[in-house]
């Protein structure tokens, strides 16, 4: 592996999310419709400004910590007391009337632990508890418990990457690991790709949610089995999220490694960027998935993460 290659890369990506940052600090995602002539267009969300901000946490690199700084003061201005946040940014005409959600709150909550009072104090742990469903399960939506909810995969994985460290989440955990040893599908309605459920696992992992070493190698088997010939994990955002994964699990080394970093240098485009590929979707159910969001922004966030996790 040519680490200058690496840095450069590097460097060209950063660069490159500091140019696209909106001036309200926001790092921009972009909608396609079904039926609607395969046009993206810019969504005022708040939901690629908290996923890029978990990405760049360990990032040095002065153009990164700037980048981070002012999407954290995005996350804070778009904050709902006590502590939650709803996936379009206060900005859009539907965020009036949109519920705040589990996802969205735990990862805002992740970029902001070490820089809001509220949520460095756990003020939104109650509310994300309170939230669960007869299973122990959460539920995505922040709303009545007679109002129509759902469960889903990366959500829990995620919230429990939040919420674990500082509270119980044993039964949650339990469902997971059951997830990974295929006693039940790992279907996410929300997340296109099936690797970001091992990306938010192995986070939850990373950060010391000791009941997720059960399915730990069992996991990293999983991973291994997507492995493509060409040295990638399929797209550019699937091959990101396993890399992440594997080096949260602490089993990313030797040669494979080098590959699969190979390839994703061979993707980089000459602005610095990874291409834009889809990354969530909606709406929630019973509905198919009819819109889907995503953004070059967000594709090399998360590529930046997967490069920098070992330097």
């Amino acid at each position: 592996m040519n680490q200058v290659r690496v840095q450069e890369a590097l460097e060209g990506a950063i660069f490159f999310l500091e140019r696209r940052q909106l001036p309200s600090g926001e790092i921009p995602l972009y909608r396609l419709r079904l039926g609607g002539n395969d046009q993206w267009e810019y969504d005022e969300t708040m939901s690629g400004t908290a996923i890029a901000a978990i990405s760049l946490t360990s990032v040095s690199h002065p153009t990164a910590v700037t980048v981070r700084q002012r999407a954290l003061g995005f996350l804070c201005r778009e904050m709902l007391v006590p502590g939650a946040w709803k996936f379009w940014s206060q900005d859009h005409p539907n965020a009036y009337w949109a519920d705040a959600d589990v996802d969205d709150t735990v990862l805002a909550s992740l970029a902001l632990e070490r820089a809001h009072p509220h949520i460095a104090m756990g003020s939104n742990l109650e509310l994300l508890l309170e939230n669960i469903d007869e299973r122990g399960r959460f539920k995505t939506w922040l709303r009545s418990a007679d109002s129509h909810n759902d469960v889903d995969p990366v959500v829990n994985a995620n919230a429990v990457a939040y919420v674990g460290p500082k509270r119980d989440t044993t039964i949650v955990c339990s469902w997971l690991n059951r997830l990974v040893f295929n006693e039940e599908g790992i279907v996410s309605h929300y997340y296109v790709q099936s690797e970001a459920f091992f990306y938010a696992l192995s986070r939850a992992f990373r950060r010391g949610v000791s009941q997720l070493n059960e399915s730990r190698e069992r996991a990293i088997c999983q991973l291994a089995g997507l492995r493509k010939p060409d040295g990638s994990y399929g797209d550019v955002l699937a091959t990101a999220y396993v890399l992440c994964a594997l080096r949260n699990y602490q089993a990313a080394e030797g040669d494979e490694t080098t590959e699969v970093v190979d390839w994703l240098l061979e993707q980089q485009t000459a602005d610095g960027s990874w291409p834009l590929i889809k990354a969530c979707a909606g709406p929630e159910p019973p509905n198919q998935p009819s819109v889907w969001w995503g953004s070059a922004e967000l594709t090399t966030a998360l590529v930046v993460e997967a490069l920098c996790r070992r330097f």
